[in-house]
């Protein structure tokens, strides 16, 4: 068995995906949408961190009675 080459291997697959109903705009669709999810994940995670930061560096803030 012989492998294919990979422009050979690529082409045949657009080809496939072109024959299924796929088109580039649907993949370019889904593309920006994954991008637009990665970006709001990526916002929510830096939140995290920031929280993280700061509930394990508490400022006082609040005064100590000595009674």
């Amino acid at each position: 068995m012989e492998r294919e080459p990979y422009w050979d291997y690529m082409s045949r697959r657009m080809r496939e995906e072109k024959m299924r109903g796929y088109s580039i705009h649907d993949l370019e669709l889904e593309n920006k949408l994954l991008r637009s999810n990665v970006k709001e994940l990526q916002g929510c995670l830096q939140d995290a961190y920031d929280r993280i930061i700061e509930l394990t560096n508490p400022e006082p803030k609040q005064l100590e009675l000595d009674i």
